[in-house]
């Protein structure tokens, strides 16, 4: 498993720095299939409305304490995006991962992931769902571990072959 070498011909090639825009994007593709975002943006409105009300309650009635707590919630629910994104990449910079030039193998038989730190071979039987964007692949390896796999990162094959050697080899593949 060597990336330094070059690729058989049909063997699909991913190239890609593991960074915040990958890493990010990841967690965005992940989220988007998730059964209980809508649930999640209708709970946000009905919390930030409820707040608002409240709000508007309090400086009627001239309680300053309630209005600085439910301005300061509601301060937080608007910025939980923005916090959630600064989490997330906060413990990706701890990973010794962080900024790895990867390059990333689909063979017929096994994936392959070569980089500086390590190499790891995968059979195609760890990858329990795939699910096929405009723009790439997403692999999972149970519930909520998951590869974005961006067709803009391809250094050899075919967006085609790779998205037919992925159909071929997982039992749940989608399109999206």
């Amino acid at each position: 498993m060597n990336s330094n070498t070059e690729p058989e011909p049909g063997v699909t090639v991913f190239e890609f720095v593991f960074g915040e825009e990958v890493f990010l994007e990841n967690l965005a593709r992940q989220r988007s299939l998730s059964k209980w975002r809508w649930l999640s943006i209708v709970t946000k409105l009905a919390v930030g409305i409820g707040l608002v009300l409240l709000i508007y309650r309090a400086i009627r009635d001239g309680f300053s304490p309630a209005i600085l707590l439910f301005g300061g919630l509601l301060v937080l629910l608007l910025a939980s995006g923005k916090i959630d994104r600064w989490h997330s990449v906060r413990g990706l910079k701890r990973s010794p991962y962080y900024n790895e030039q990867l390059s990333l193998r689909l063979l017929e038989e096994r994936i392959e992931i070569t980089g500086s730190i390590a190499d790891v071979s995968e059979r195609w039987d760890a990858i329990t769902r795939a699910v096929h964007f405009p723009d790439g692949l997403l692999l999972y390896q149970g519930p909520g571990i998951a590869k974005w796999l961006p067709f803009s990162t391809l250094a050899s094959g075919s967006e085609e072959s790779a998205v037919r050697l992925v159909k071929s080899k997982v039992a749940r593949f989608e399109t999206k």
